[in-house]
């Protein structure tokens, strides 16, 4: 259980038991007055709310023991009917309030002594009891519209008993915060594993073998060059390179013996 669920276990708790104290009391002025032949609207308000009370605060808690992700326990629906109960309970406590049926004890009779010191103290619960669910009220709305804000729209709809409000969430600028679920970083595995064998992660070594048609490469004779990266090749049955021609230079024809260049004698004249 996080600290935000046992604070929130323990105010619903104390909200019960201050319940059933306004309901005590209140049940038996009502009892006192309807004796009379009249009773106080007033307190026929904090048995209501107080009945409302025990019945809505101890389903939540009965029902997120059984079932996890109840519907009592959803954030949108904890805030409706908490917010409901916190401000019955402080019209409850300001009605009461406004009676002035003892201003202030210190009766010699014990009876109207005791009256006056359950009237107070059943102000004194009310407000009380107003405090602690408008406290968890405030907490659970704060926090929800914080989580809202980094990204994570969906928490109205979750678990006010799950959902992680201390973490963050993407937010919708594509801002990524720090998650508390973080997931291992993935290893580097040497290979792969079938049933017992398990194979080498080194490359594989051997050669591969000659196509068929192919002669495999054999290094150059000794005295000569290997072949470099960038080195013109010279191709076999092409003739070489042509150089280029100059004025008076004779010509050499590939195939035949080179004629030696005579220079072209003038015609006879008739």
């Amino acid at each position: 259980m996080t600290v935000l669920n046992t604070i929130r276990f323990s105010i619903f708790c104390t909200s019960i038991v201050f319940s059933l104290i306004v309901l005590g009391i209140l049940a038996n002025f009502t009892s006192i007055t309807t004796a009379d032949g009249f009773y106080y609207h007033s307190f026929a308000l904090g048995i209501a709310v107080s009945i409302m009370t025990l019945l809505a605060v101890s389903a939540s808690l009965i029902i997120d023991r059984l079932r996890s992700g109840a519907i009592t326990s959803v954030i949108f629906v904890e805030l409706a009917w908490t917010g409901l109960l916190w401000v019955l309970w402080i019209a409850t406590a300001a009605s009461i309030s406004s009676l002035r049926i003892f201003t202030s004890c210190g009766f010699f009779n014990a009876t109207v002594e005791s009256n006056c010191r359950q009237y107070q103290a059943v102000q004194a619960f009310a407000y009380l009891t107003w405090l602690l669910l408008l406290g968890w009220f405030s907490t659970l709305l704060i926090l929800s519209i914080i989580s809202a804000s980094k990204g994570d729209n969906n928490v109205w709809k979750a678990s006010s008993t799950e959902y992680p409000f201390f973490a963050e969430f993407p937010s919708e600028k594509g801002l990524v915060g720090t998650s508390t679920y973080s997931s291992p970083a993935p290893q580097y595995n040497p290979g792969p594993q079938y049933g017992n064998q398990s194979y080498p992660s080194q490359p594989y070594q051997q050669p591969y073998p000659p196509v068929q048609g192919q002669q495999p490469y054999t290094p150059p004779p000794a005295g000569q060059q290997a072949y470099q990266y960038g080195q013109p090749q010279q191709s076999y049955g092409s003739p070489p390179p042509e150089q280029p021609y100059q004025y008076g230079q004779p010509q050499q024809q590939y195939g035949n013996t080179p004629q030696p260049y005579a220079p072209q004698q003038p015609y006879p004249q008739v």
